[in-house]
């Protein structure tokens, strides 16, 4: 099961595993608390299958309290520190909470670590639950997705095969645990042996130091937070002599932008993944395909899984994927299966992404936006990321994001929000836009003066952006 594969075969090593630059632990000590913290869950009467809230300060406490659900079969749920208390309540309210721990806040937990006796474990099937993930909301909802162990030790497996984790290895966790990406940091570290820096993502300007101080060989890393670094130069004034790749998911990732990481660090390996939660990981580049890498592919399906593209365009090749295998989740919580759907041929579980993408002809996958991320003007359906790919090398701009917004005679208008340092980037992003005669008079300029919002995953927040310009905040300048 996946407690024994995370921590109990490895209680005879003596390296340190896990930091929050605050404290250090080995597989053994990590053991000792997690089991101190199923003693004190146990005491209040919490059986195998109920919900546990974990409140996630992206720290060692948070770690133990995850563990101990995986080795008492209680299936965690984590909610961020910055959720406010209506989100909090929500999520608490749809998974049928019956504890939620806060280790910052809760003496008592902190008393009991380590406390652990001679506890006695049930063996946990592989089929037992062990997560719910709640989706970042950005089609309005936050839905939880329901995830058993068989599926997380097989997505560790197959993404280790791929990237070869080293014990030799020190990986930067600066993603929010709550955040799959972030998650399963911990659980390839553990597996694999390397070392885990476990830090909380608040502060982009103190990630180089971070990969710096601690010597850091693998970034997993979001585009857009690593294009900020680039732009505002923060990654040029450090010497990084250790890392050995980025890893990249989460969002779009523009050639252009490769093409800049690898000028400012050119002996760093940029390995582009693709992935949603449903599935966890769907693909990821090998690190020794340089041509696909710069043809825009987000890489290789993982072995042992099978995708497939409907509806495709004939002209294009792109139509929506599919994907069937072990990695696809066990569905929605409290909800209808959406996406979700079993092979009838094969028996195999299913689930149809939303996103659309082509495929060459040896099974490289590209990206090319979701079913819903296209913007309908006069008729015409422009893509987000397509426009965000030509904006984004505009002189001056240091991050942008496309979104549609209603328009009284189009439909729909293009709403390009960028962040910059200077007015004069609103005059190279309009040269850009007028340079494509397709987008001409269906798009508005909207400057921001500070980085543009993000989400709790660390993404921009759509959704708030176009709150904030439908509300006419004055906080930026508009067109």
């Amino acid at each position: 099961m996946l407690y024994s594969a995370l921590i109990e075969e490895k209680l005879n090593r003596d390296k340190m595993i896990l930091t929050d630059d605050k404290n250090g632990y080995t597989y053994r000590q990590l053991h000792a608390k997690a089991m101190g913290l199923l003693k004190y869950m146990r005491d209040r009467g919490i059986a195998q299958g109920d919900r546990v809230l974990i409140r996630n300060h992206n720290d060692v406490g948070t770690v133990e309290a995850i563990l101990a659900c995986l080795a008492g079969g209680f299936i965690f749920v984590l909610v961020s520190s910055k959720c406010g208390p209506e989100e909090t309540r929500y999520i608490e309210e749809d998974c049928s909470a019956v504890l939620f721990l806060d280790l910052q806040t809760e003496d008592c937990l902190k008393k009991e670590g380590g406390r652990y006796g001679n506890i006695r474990r049930e063996k946990i099937s592989e089929s037992a639950e062990a997560c719910i993930i709640y989706t970042s909301g950005t089609e309005g909802i936050k839905k939880g997705i329901l995830v058993c162990q068989k599926q997380i030790i097989f997505c560790c497996n197959a993404i280790l095969a791929r990237l070869k984790y080293k014990e030799s290895d020190r990986v930067l966790c600066g993603l929010p645990l709550e955040f799959d990406y972030g998650l399963y940091q911990i659980f390839l570290s553990f597996i694999s042996g390397a070392k885990v820096y476990l830090v909380e993502g608040n502060l982009i300007q103190a990630i180089p130091g971070y990969l710096n101080k601690w010597n850091i060989t693998i970034y997993p890393a979001i585009p857009s937070v690593v294009n900020l670094l680039l732009k505002l130069k923060f990654l040029r004034e450090r010497e990084l002599p250790n890392l050995r790749y980025i890893t990249f998911t989460g969002e779009y990732l523009p050639v252009e932008q490769i093409s800049e990481i690898k000028r400012v660090l050119p002996s760093v390996k940029i390995i582009p993944m693709y992935g949603i939660t449903e599935c966890k990981r769907i693909s990821i580049m090998p690190e020794d395909r340089e041509d696909k890498i710069m043809g825009g592919s987000c890489g290789l399906p993982l072995d042992g899984i099978k995708v497939y593209l409907e509806g495709k365009d004939p002209e294009t090749g792109i139509g929506e994927l599919v994907v069937e295998g072990s990695n696809v989740m066990e569905g929605y919580w409290n909800r209808e299966a959406g996406g979700f759907g079993v092979n009838q041929e094969t028996g195999g579980r299913t689930f149809c992404t939303g996103d659309l993408l082509a495929m060459d002809e040896e099974g490289f996958l590209y990206f090319h936006g979701r079913r819903n991320g296209f913007i309908k003007v006069r008729g015409h359906r422009f893509s987000e990321i397509e426009i965000e790919s030509l904006v984004s090398v505009a002189e001056g701009v240091l991050e942008c994001a496309v979104i549609g917004m209603q328009s009284e005679f189009y439909g729909e208008k293009i709403a390009i929000c960028v962040y910059a340092a200077e007015e004069t980037a609103k005059i190279s992003v309009r040269q850009i836009m007028e340079e494509n005669p397709i987008y001409r008079n269906s798009y508005e300029v909207y400057l921001f003066e500070r980085p543009l919002p993000r989400n709790g995953n660390g993404k921009i927040d759509k959704q708030r952006l176009g709150k904030m310009i439908y509300d006419g905040r004055n906080d930026f300048f508009r067109k």
